[in-house]
């Protein structure tokens, strides 16, 4: 079920042209690794053309497992809706 709601999500988005063609993750052939790849690209061309490069590079592995899921609903409630699915 999570794979169709997703599948029909990401078609909606591609349908219309609401994924930035900078969009790496959650998207075929595209990772976090060609993420990674095509910034030092656009980084080395900008050292190379005498260019100002600042770079915030912040991992968010596994940031939502360490926090009270409880706590951050509560949080979001007022604001957002959240999906929940159960994998039993």
């Amino acid at each position: 079920m999570e794979r169709i709601i997703a599948q029909h999500i990401h078609e909606h988005l591609l349908n219309c042209n609401l994924l930035s063609s900078a969009q790496h993750g959650f998207v075929k052939g595209r990772s976090a690794c060609t993420n990674l790849l095509q910034s030092l690209n656009d980084w080395t061309s900008a050292v190379y053309n005498k260019k100002s490069v600042t770079i915030a590079y912040i991992d968010f592995f596994r940031a939502f497992d360490s926090i009270s899921h409880n706590k951050l609903f509560q949080r979001t409630m007022p604001t957002v809706f959240v999906v929940v699915s159960y994998r039993g």
